[in-house]
């Protein structure tokens, strides 16, 4: 059966010591069965582009520099996958000199590798490779750690010497592999502008010849190519001067416009590829003692769930694991319940189970994103659309949207705060659409 991709525009956009090595000895990671990157030549598959020279940009400098060729390249291809970036920058400035000193790859080693191709300094005629006496660095990549969130990422730093105002940088490198929580679908994203000018932008796309081609927006230049067994998309090159977004825009608005790509062909296929993970059969003897013990101290179904959202946004603390498939697959409920603590997804399907022992009509884990809900009719179904996991809880024909990760609410089943994120992906069999999310209004508590 031929596989969908579709393609289209939209408005939009712990750390470890460090020891420093010479640029082709391999890495110590401390992960298992993980190969770091050495230098590497550019990929075959990689479409050549030239960067405007910087006697003839037409744009003013920007923060100190001015952006001569962003070129971005996403290569479809099962484990050869990769996503390559160039950029070529002229340095005016010393803060942008700082800036540029050194290369910095971010990446999830459960499933990604990085290969470096250049970083060359052009000053005046002379191009100097300054990988020959760069230094390579691996850092963790904790961003989140005071949002109780440890997402596992490394960062690959490059450190070039003798960088100077009025230098040209000219640097790429490709990130391999692709989360394999998608089970062998994709989705990527290209910004086609930004709050800086850039002289030369080129996004090119490339997937095999037996993937269907969609597109959805009047702008795009060109039709997909198909070249033998495989099949493009090129964007540009072009100029994109500075994008600004206007005052007043709503949350969530972005003047910045991107490109789109994606193998899941609809909403369905999204919910498909995610349920199977909430699904998974579990021991679940610790949890099932807290069913057993809410059901003895309780008698009614609303008071039973009360009592099971106080537990699970009171008394499971915070903290997402999101590495690998961590980001999409919650753990056992009854690990969950040793821990103590326990992440979106995890904490949503405990409510579910809860729901479920309970008696509710329907209990389901539904996909949130928590700023651009609003906009998600409008957009390329994926599951990377989604940021967010809350419980879809119906019963006696009313529907609760439960947020697990809030606290000390309040409140009873009928009476507390409603999640409202504007639309949701419920996993539930057969659901092939996205659910608006009014705000419901709360029963008023009986004298």
């Amino acid at each position: 059966m031929r596989r969908g991709l579709l393609l289209f525009t939209l408005f939009a956009s712990l750390a470890c010591g460090a020891v420093s090595q010479e640029i082709n000895a391999p890495f110590e990671s401390g992960i298992d069965d993980y190969e770091y990157s050495y230098v590497k030549p550019e990929p075959d598959w990689v479409v050549p582009v030239d960067p405007v020279n910087a006697s003839d940009a037409q744009y003013p400098a920007n923060q100190g520099k001015r952006r001569l060729l962003i070129a971005k390249q996403k290569h479809v291809d099962g484990p050869e996958s990769g996503l390559y970036n160039r950029n070529v920058l002229q340095l005016l400035s010393p803060k942008a000199v700082n800036a540029a000193g050194s290369l910095k790859v971010s990446f999830d080693p459960t499933y990604q590798h990085v290969r470096v191709h250049r970083f060359n300094i052009i000053r005046g005629d002379e191009v100097i490779d300054a990988l020959e006496t760069a230094y390579f660095e691996k850092l963790r990549d904790e961003k989140r750690l005071s949002s109780n969130i440890f997402q596992g990422r490394m960062s690959l730093y490059v450190r070039v010497n003798d960088l100077r105002p009025n230098d040209v940088v000219d640097y790429s490198y490709t990130i391999f592999g692709d989360n394999p929580a998608s089970r062998g679908e994709f989705s990527a994203w290209f910004w086609k502008s930004y709050f800086h000018p850039v002289e030369r932008l080129f996004i090119h796309a490339s997937w095999p010849a037996e993937l269907d081609v969609l597109t959805y927006d009047g702008d795009l230049p060109d039709a997909a190519i198909t070249e033998g067994a495989r099949e493009s998309y090129s964007y540009g090159p072009i100029a994109v001067p500075r994008q600004r977004n206007e005052r007043g825009a709503p949350r969530g608005f972005s003047a910045n416009r991107q490109i789109q790509i994606s193998s899941f062909k609809d909403w369905s296929e999204v919910n498909d590829t995610v349920r199977p993970y909430f699904e998974e059969p579990s021991n679940n003897h610790k949890f099932e003692q807290k069913i057993e013990q809410i059901k003895s101290d309780h008698t009614s179904f609303e008071d039973r769930m009360t009592a099971a959202i106080r537990f699970v946004q009171d008394d499971i603390r915070y903290q997402a694991i999101t590495l690998g498939l961590g980001g999409w697959r919650p753990y056992n409920p009854s690990l969950i319940m040793d821990r103590r603590f326990g992440d979106c997804k995890d904490k949503s399907l405990l409510l579910v189970r809860f729901a479920r022992a309970f008696g509710a009509e329907h209990a389901h884990v539904a996909l949130v994103h928590t700023r651009r809900g609003a906009k998600l009719p409008d957009e390329l179904p994926s599951m990377y659309q989604f940021n967010h996991a809350i419980a879809y809880i119906v019963h006696d024909n009313k529907t609760h949207w439960i947020d697990g990760t809030v606290s000390q609410t309040g409140g009873s089943w009928s009476t507390l705060e409603q999640a409202n994120f504007k639309n949701a992906l419920i996993l539930a069999p057969n659901e092939n659409a996205l659910t608006p999310m009014p705000i419901p209004s709360p029963e008023a508590p009986e004298d």
